[in-house]
């Protein structure tokens, strides 16, 4: 609620019901907004996803490569690994696929790759996937730590929660793409969106938005508990007794882990919930209006995102950037909170840099710095 409070209060006032000027009809009022765009949040935005692709691509792929060979000694190191390698693998997708943005923030809006009917359908698809899977995973990933630091000795198994994800994920596909396939809704690129994304063609589909934010809504819930939680149960724990210290020290990873995300997707949620809103309220508007015999009627997208902030930028910046940055910044966290990552990380680094095409050996020293070569 704060956040949602301070996002909107920040960049819009009041939140509802923004005029349009009398005499403008509401396109007119769509293309004076679209043409009040700040250049500096568009470079900011064009450098920022930059970013997000150069560096969060490379990141997370030693990310997944690291984990991969991580070792694991029982039930539950197995279980984190390979949370940690799929959250790895979507975080890599979401930071490969925003390479389109780049064009269009430094374009002026200008769809590019967005313009090729196949790849818009395609990405838009993509990314109705990627940010649901990521908040159901780091809903498991919190939840889980929860679960053993207060039941230290129970076992996880990752089947479940694969078969889970699985399963997850092919009901967000099929639930975009039949109703495409339908033609019940269809995948377009906007300019003041800034990136593909599915639109109902009919009033009724608007429901499907309903979902789509619960699917975003839900898993906030036992995040945030999970979080909570394990905060108690950190500032009561032992702190340096053999294999609670071990326990307090993956726990605090998780809940910076769980926090960065919270920041970050926290006005991703926000938005949607003001976004069905308006969708709410245009229906009813909408059936008001048939049943007083018409055919016309409904509530004006720009009653709810008449500033230059929210018909601009609330979309690219909350759904597509903060998400993108997520992704960005997860393998800062795993590099700074988990060492053998880190010195992983460092030595072959050193190694590539030393001895090109050579593979790091095995390490036998506690040092950092002892880098050698396989003859």
């Amino acid at each position: 609620l704060y956040s949602y409070y301070v996002y909107f209060s920040l960049f819009s006032s009041p939140i509802y019901n923004y005029n349009i000027p009398e005499g403008m009809s509401i396109k007119s009022r769509g293309e004076q907004l679209e043409s009040e765009r700040l250049l500096w949040a568009e470079v900011f935005l064009g450098l920022g996803f930059t970013a997000i692709f150069l560096v969060g691509t490379l990141l997370n792929f030693f990310s997944m490569i690291l984990f991969w060979q991580q070792p694991s000694k029982n039930s539950n190191k197995r279980y984190f690994k390979i949370i940690f390698i799929t959250i790895a693998v979507f975080d890599f997708l979401i930071c490969g696929t925003v390479f389109p943005l780049i064009y269009v923030h430094f374009s002026d809006r200008r769809g590019g790759l967005f313009d090729v009917a196949w790849f818009c359908t395609a990405w838009g698809t993509a990314w109705e996937i990627l940010p649901h899977v990521s908040v159901f995973l780091v809903g498991i990933v919190s939840f889980s730590r929860m679960l053993l630091i207060t039941r230290p000795l129970r076992l996880l198994s990752p089947i479940p929660v694969i078969t889970t994800v699985t399963l997850y994920t092919s009901f967000i596909l099929l639930r975009t793409v039949v109703p495409v396939a339908m033609e019940i809704s269809f995948i377009t690129y906007s300019s003041y969106i800034s990136y593909c994304f599915v639109w109902q063609s009919s009033r009724a589909d608007q429901y499907l938005q309903v979902i789509s934010t619960l699917e975003l809504a839900l898993p906030i819930l036992p995040i945030t508990i999970s979080f909570t939680v394990t905060i108690f149960q950190l500032r009561s724990a032992p702190r340096n007794v053999g294999r609670n210290r071990a326990q307090r020290s993956a726990c605090i990873t998780v809940v910076i882990f769980t926090l960065l995300y919270l920041i970050l997707n926290t006005p991703v949620f926000a938005n949607y919930v003001y976004y069905s809103v308006w969708q709410v309220l245009d229906l009813r508007a909408y059936h008001e209006t048939l049943a007083e015999g018409s055919s016309s009627g409904g509530v004006s997208y720009l009653k709810f995102y008449g500033t230059n902030f929210l018909f601009n930028y609330s979309w690219g910046l909350t759904y597509v950037f903060l998400v993108g940055l997520n992704s960005l910044l997860n393998p800062f966290v795993y590099f700074a909170r988990i060492p053998s990552l880190r010195d992983r990380m460092i030595e072959t680094s050193l190694v590539l840099r030393l001895c090109p095409g050579r593979q790091p050996r095995e390490r036998h020293s506690t040092s950092p710095d002892v880098v050698t070569c396989n003859e």
